[in-house]
């Protein structure tokens, strides 16, 4: 047996989103806020300095799993020091399916998506962590093995800053090798035919 014994989240400063926020906070953007004038103007206006929760995961073995997640709200702390990490010390570190059922269930008060299942997934991530470590293979071999020897990636940036810029931008990834890229949209929908 390989019983969790302690639980610790802590907040780890900016995440990849909290740098974005800060950096093109002045950028058009389309967002879901779109439907509201005042809020039309930039990405800034629902865009925040968001962090991340790392949440690390010990057991009686001494095996330690880590796995995080985004913390813009600063919930994740909250949700698994108060709620979630009494429902895992003394539990079996590897029943990972069952562990995070049970969360999943114990997380209906809160509502079963947003910050708790960003808290779940930062704890499922820290028990594959462990699971790996006890079986000393890489997770990616616990859950069946590699598919593909390649994974499909795509450029994912582009924000616009202008056309010309935005057009070489382009070029330069196509330069690189993608063949596929994730642009941002400084109109939409809310914006009539002429942001289509």
């Amino acid at each position: 047996m390989n019983r969790i014994t302690s639980v610790t989240v802590r907040h780890a400063g900016r995440s990849i989103w909290g740098h974005l926020a800060e950096r093109e906070k002045t950028l058009p953007l389309v967002t879901p806020l779109d439907i509201y004038p005042q809020f039309q103007e930039t990405r800034g206006s629902w865009f925040w300095d968001s962090g991340m929760a790392v949440v690390q995961i010990e057991t009686e073995e001494g095996i330690t799993g880590v796995g995080w997640c985004e913390d813009g709200c600063d919930a994740i702390g909250r949700l698994v020091d108060g709620h979630l990490s009494r429902l895992l010390i003394g539990q079996e570190a590897g029943e990972v399916e069952g562990l995070w059922d049970r969360l999943f269930r114990a997380s209906l008060p809160y509502g079963r998506k947003g910050a708790a299942l960003h808290a779940i997934s930062a704890i499922d991530l820290a028990l594959w962590d462990i699971a790996g470590k006890t079986a000393g293979k890489p997770v990616y071999a616990l859950l069946g093995g590699p598919i593909h020897d390649r994974v499909p990636v795509y450029a994912s940036a582009l924000h616009p800053v202008g056309a010309h810029k935005v057009a070489q931008e382009a070029r330069d990834y196509v330069a690189q090798g993608y063949k596929a890229m994730k642009m941002r949209f400084p109109s939409g929908p809310g914006d009539g035919v002429d942001g289509m």
